[in-house]
């Protein structure tokens, strides 16, 4: 079948036998009909490009170059952004360039789109809302880290699709 596809095919089989002793040759051939089911493949999330280094209490472009794909699916529901090592007391993350509604609580729109976020300023961001693959993609490469203290950190980030099937966490 081709790839991705859900859909039912027939696959035909042919077999030949050979007698090692007499070399007559025998021939079947049968039609089986096949039904695919479909499979909510996970969303691919790579990130080209990485900053590499910043400034103490300067906020710095995580990552510049963040590529989503999912051949089932042109939305995501949510993305979750982490400082999961080498976090400093005062360490954050942030978004640049976007500009943010509250709506209470904690919890921002990001306009011009239909993503929400909520954790600004801690070592979490947390976004949700059902939009492209495009809008998650500029807001995630808007991810801006501000370190308080020298040393590495790890930023990981993932994705959930529009079924709710999440990623594999990729760290940089």
């Amino acid at each position: 079948p081709p790839a991705n596809s859900s859909e039912d095919f027939v696959l035909n089989v042919t077999v030949t036998s050979t007698d090692p002793y007499g070399g007559s040759t025998a021939t079947a051939t049968s039609s089986l009909r096949v039904s695919a089911n479909d499979v909510n493949d996970v969303t691919e999330l790579n990130i080209n490009s990485l900053a590499s280094h910043g400034v103490k209490g300067t906020a710095f472009q995580v990552a510049s170059d963040i590529s989503l794909v999912d051949v089932d699916s042109t939305f995501l529901s949510g993305a979750s952004v982490v400082i999961d090592g080498g976090l400093h007391g005062g360490d954050g993350l942030s978004l640049g360039g976007q500009t943010l509604t509250s709506l209470g609580g904690g919890v921002y729109a990001i306009d011009g789109t239909d993503i929400h976020v909520t954790g600004t300023a801690t070592g979490v961001l947390t976004f949700s809302g059902t939009d492209t693959l495009d809008h998650y993609e500029q807001v995630l490469e808007s991810v801006r880290l501000t370190g308080n203290g020298s040393g590495t950190r790890q930023v990981s980030f993932s994705v959930t699709d529009d079924t709710g099937v999440t990623s594999t966490l990729h760290s940089v």
